[in-house]
C-alpha cells in the first residue's frame, strides 16, 4: 500500500513539474528545447555550414545597337537617311557557363559566347571561348589561372582579357597583385575578340565572311596582336586611403609568327602611382600619374624610337545618397602626344578601328602615350587620352534602387583640348593646327528590372571646334536590352 501511495506521489509531482516547464518551454527559444532534450553539449550550431554547389549554369542574351552621324538626308524612295550612312552597328550576343565548384569560393569557370555582328552591309556569324580558368581561394588571398578578364586598380592602364595566371595576397593594410598573360590566343576563331590591335600589322585581318551574300570563309588563328602582358599592382591602404604603386611590360611577340621580322615590334612599360581615398564624409578624391616608355618602329630597318610619354588622371565625387543617391563627378586628364614639328609622320591609320600607332614615325622620341584599358572622353569622340586635355562633369542619380532594381539618368558635359596644337589626336578629322577639339554633352539611362533584365539608353552630340576644317555636329545614339538566366 505504501508504495501504491509513493507511485501516486511520485506520479502527480512528476505532473506538476511537466506542467510548469512546458509553460516555461514555450517562453524560451528552440535552443533551449533542445537542451532539455539531449546533452546541452551535443547541440548543434544554429549557422550549419551549406554543402558547397556542385555545378552551376548561366547564361545572358543581350542586343546592343549605335549609330553615329553627323546629319539626316532625304532619300529619292522618300523618307530620310542619316550621313554618313554606313556608321550603323549592332551585336546579338548569347552566352552560356558554367561553374564547377570545388570547395567554397574555388571553382573551375567556363564561358562561351556566341554572336552575330550586325553592320549595314553584312552579318558575321562568330563564336568565342570567352571564359575559362581555375579560381582557388586561400587565407590570405586567390590564384586565377586561365582565361579571364585581368586589371590593375588604375583600369586606364590595363583592363581586358588575357590567357594568363594571377597572385593575389591580401593582409592587413596592403594587397598585392600580380599578373602575366598572352593576348595570341584571344582571336583563334576571330581576331574581334582580340582587343590589343594598336599597329596596322595587328589590323591587318580581313573579314570575308558575310552572311548577306551567302559567304562563310573561316580562317581558323588569323593575324592578330600577340603579346606579352605582366603586371605588379600593390594597394596600401589605411583610413580610407590607397596609395597604389605599379608596373606593367607589354612584349611584342609578333615577330615570331612573322619570320622573326622585328620592324613592326612595339615594346612598353608604364610605371605609376595611383592615389584614391576618402578626404571628408561621400567626398572622394582619385590622382594617377603613369610613365610610359618604350620602343617604337621608325621609317628604317631594324632601328626603332624611344618612347617617353606620361598621363595624368584625377577626379573628384561627391554623393548625396538622401537625393536618390546623387553623384558629381569633376575630373581632368591630360596625356602627352608629339607636335607635328618633332618628326614625320606617315600612314598614319585611318581606319574606324584604329588602334594608335602609326606605321613610320621619323623623330628621336615618340611621345604619344598608349596604355590598355578605357578612358572616358566622351560617348562620341571617345578619344584616346593622347596629346589632349579633357575636362569632365557629370551627375548620375537613382530614384529607384531597391535591391536588384536600379534606374539610374546621368548627364555629361566633355571639353577636349590639344596638348600640342600642331600634332594629331586619335579622330583623324581633327586636322587643323589648332589648341581646341570640341566640346560635348552626353546623357543617358540603365535600368535594371531585378536581376535578370537590363535596358541601356545612350545620346551624345559631339560640337567640333577650331581644330577642325569640318565643324558639322556629330551625333550618337545607342541602346541595349539584356536578360540574364
Amino acid at each position: 500500500m505504501k508504495r501504491i501511495l509513493l507511485f501516486l506521489l511520485c506520479l502527480s509531482l512528476a505532473t506538476v513539474y511537466s506542467q510548469e516547464n512546458t509553460d516555461d518551454i514555450d517562453r524560451k527559444d528552440s535552443k533551449k528545447i533542445a537542451s532539455l532534450v539531449i546533452d546541452e553539449n551535443y547541440v548543434p550550431d544554429d549557422d550549419l555550414k551549406e554543402l558547397p554547389v556542385v555545378f552551376d549554369m548561366g547564361g545572358s542574351i543581350i542586343t546592343k545597337s549605335r549609330i553615329l552621324f553627323d546629319t539626316f538626308r532625304t532619300i529619292p524612295a522618300g523618307g530620310f537617311e542619316p550621313v554618313p550612312n554606313d556608321e550603323w552597328h549592332a551585336n546579338l550576343t548569347g552566352k552560356i557557363w558554367g561553374r564547377m565548384t570545388i570547395k567554397k569560393d574555388s571553382f573551375i569557370h567556363l564561358g562561351i559566347r556566341a554572336l552575330f555582328k550586325f553592320e549595314r552591309n553584312s552579318i558575321v556569324p562568330l563564336f568565342n571561348i570567352d571564359e575559362l580558368y581555375f579560381h582557388w581561394k586561400y587565407s590570405i588571398g586567390k590564384v586565377v589561372i586561365g582565361r579571364t578578364n585581368y586589371s590593375l586598380k588604375s583600369a586606364l592602364i590595363f583592363n581586358g582579357p588575357l590567357d594568363g595566371i594571377e597572385l593575389n595576397i591580401n593582409v592587413p593594410y596592403l594587397d598585392f597583385k600580380t599578373f602575366a598573360g598572352f593576348t595570341g590566343g584571344l582571336g583563334v576563331f576571330n581576331p574581334y575578340f582580340n582587343p590589343y590591335a594598336i599597329t596596322s600589322l595587328d589590323r591587318s585581318y580581313y573579314e570575308d565572311t558575310n552572311l548577306v551574300f551567302a559567304t562563310m570563309i573561316i580562317k581558323f588563328n588569323a593575324e592578330q596582336a600577340r603579346r606579352m602582358f605582366f603586371a605588379i599592382d600593390f594597394d596600401v591602404h589605411f583610413f580610407g586611403q590607397h596609395i597604389n604603386p605599379y608596373f606593367l611590360l607589354q612584349y611584342d611577340l609578333s615577330s615570331l609568327f612573322y619570320n622573326l621580322n622585328t620592324d613592326n615590334d612595339v615594346n612598353t612599360f608604364h610605371v605609376g602611382l595611383n592615389f584614391e581615398g576618402r578626404i571628408v564624409q561621400h567626398l572622394y578624391y582619385k590622382v594617377n600619374l603613369a610613365g610610359l616608355f618604350g620602343t617604337h618602329p621608325t621609317s628604317t630597318s631594324q632601328e626603332v624610337s624611344t618612347i617617353v610619354a606620361c598621363a595624368l588622371q584625377t577626379q573628384l565625387k561627391y554623393t548625396i545618397a538622401v537625393a536618390g543617391y546623387s553623384t558629381f563627378i569633376v575630373g581632368y586628364s591630360l596625356g602627352t602626344g608629339n607636335s607635328q614639328q618633332a618628326g614625320k609622320w606617315s600612314d598614319y591609320p585611318s581606319d574606324s578601328n584604329k588602334g594608335f600607332w602609326a606605321d613610320k614615325f621619323d623623330g628621336k622620341f615618340n611621345n604619344k602615350f598608349y596604355y590598355y584599358g578605357k578612358f572616358d572622353g566622351g560617348y562620341v569622340l571617345n578619344p584616346i587620352l593622347s596629346n589632349i586635355h579633357s575636362i569632365s562633369f557629370k551627375y548620375m542619380v537613382s530614384p529607384i534602387n531597391k535591391g536588384a532594381s536600379h534606374w539610374t539618368i546621368y548627364v555629361a558635359f566633355y571639353q577636349t583640348l590639344k596638348l600640342w596644337s600642331p600634332g594629331p589626336i586619335s579622330d583623324d578629322r581633327c586636322n587643323l593646327n589648332q589648341y581646341a577639339v570640341g566640346s560635348e554633352i552626353d546623357a543617358g539611362m540603365l535600368i535594371n528590372i531585378g536581376s535578370y533584365f537590363t535596358i541601356g539608353l545612350d545620346f551624345g552630340i559631339f560640337i567640333p571646334e577650331t581644330a577642325y576644317s569640318y565643324r558639322t555636329p556629330r551625333f550618337k545614339m545607342g541602346a541595349s536590352l539584356g536578360v540574364t538566366f
